[in-house]
C-alpha cells in the first residue's frame, strides 16, 4: 500500500468528501456518543478503509489525471483556481472509476 502524504490528501479532499462521507459521520457520531476512543475503533477503520479504497483506486484507474491534479496543487501552491481543467478530468475519471464498495 502506498503511503498516502499531504498533497494526496488535499487533491482527493472532495473525492473522498464524496466517497468516504458516511464513514466519517458515523466516526464523528460515535466520538460524540463515547468519551472512550476504542469505542469508535471500528467506524475508524471503515474510515481509513476507505481512504486507502480510494488513493489507491486513483492510483490505479485514474492515474494520469489524479498525479497531473496533485501535481497542479502543488505547483500552484493550492490555488484551486488555478488547476480547474486537471480537476475537472480527474473528477470525471473519479466518478466513472472510483468506487468505494
Amino acid at each position: 500500500m502506498a503511503e498516502i502524504s499531504g498533497d494526496d490528501m488535499w487533491a482527493m479532499a472532495k473525492v473522498l468528501r464524496e466517497k468516504c462521507t458516511v464513514q466519517a459521520l458515523n466516526v464523528s457520531q460515535c466520538k460524540l456518543l463515547s468519551s472512550d476512543p476504542a469505542a469508535c475503533a471500528t467506524q475508524s477503520e471503515e474510515a481509513q478503509r476507505c481512504l486507502t479504497v480510494v488513493h489507491a483506486a486513483a492510483l490505479s484507474s485514474c492515474n494520469d489525471t489524479y498525479t497531473a491534479y496533485r501535481d497542479c496543487l502543488v505547483e500552484k501552491r493550492g490555488i484551486f483556481s488555478k488547476c480547474r481543467d486537471v480537476e475537472a478530468k480527474f473528477k470525471e475519471c473519479a466518478q466513472a472509476k472510483i468506487k468505494t464498495s
